[in-house]
């Protein structure tokens, strides 16, 4: 009976564990529309307590930060590279990223910046839709740190942070690395 109890108390403790490692999946949809010139893409973000609660939706989901954030921005590059030029994105729930881990001294979730630097002449509105990002952490060796990267001819609205930490370690003097929480390189950008 007590090894019966002990090895109860081992499962529960590993699937407690394995629920709260990470993040709660987050997941997107993009869809194309038709615009009065021109076809636009309008994407969805949000957040859910299982992969399994997007199916439904229609949205991919991924259980890593890094992960959507790659594949988010390499499905909206594809779509620029197909002629599509204006792109909004629409925060339908809040996110959390996790966090800082005071007994890691490290981030709770490896993070990769939403960069859409490297996808020319596009037009992009990011909504918030007045939701927050919580418990986003960054640190960054060697290179900028910011939760969008680069942002060129783009809107940010009605998005909010909490609980923001972000830091770029500088790995060479000449190339020196800075932080900010929203971005760290905006043209032709309002907020």
């Amino acid at each position: 009976m007590k090894r019966t109890t002990e090895i109860l108390v081992a499962t529960v403790l590993f699937l407690v564990g394995a629920v709260w490692a990470g993040i709660k999946p987050v997941g997107f949809r993009c869809q194309t529309v038709a615009g009065l010139y021109a076809d636009d893409v309008i994407c969805d973000i949000a957040q859910r307590p299982t992969e399994a609660d997007f199916i439904e939706d229609g949205y991919t989901p991924f259980t890593t930060w890094a992960a959507f954030s790659s594949n988010l921005i390499s499905d909206i590059d594809s779509k620029a590279m197909s002629g599509i030029k204006d792109f909004s994105i629409h925060f339908d729930t809040d996110i959390d990223l996790g966090g800082y881990s005071e007994t890691k001294t490290a981030c709770d979730e490896l993070f990769a910046p939403m960069d859409f630097g490297s996808i020319s002449n596009i037009k992009l509105t990011i909504d918030g839709d007045n939701n927050t990002i919580k418990n986003f952490c960054y640190i960054a060796e060697g290179e900028n740190a910011s939760f969008f990267g680069k942002l060129t001819d783009a809107t940010v609205r009605n998005i909010s942070f909490e609980n923001a930490y972000v830091v770029a370690k500088t790995t060479s003097p000449q190339m020196p690395a800075s932080a900010a929480v929203v971005v760290n390189e905006a043209q032709n950008t309002s907020f």
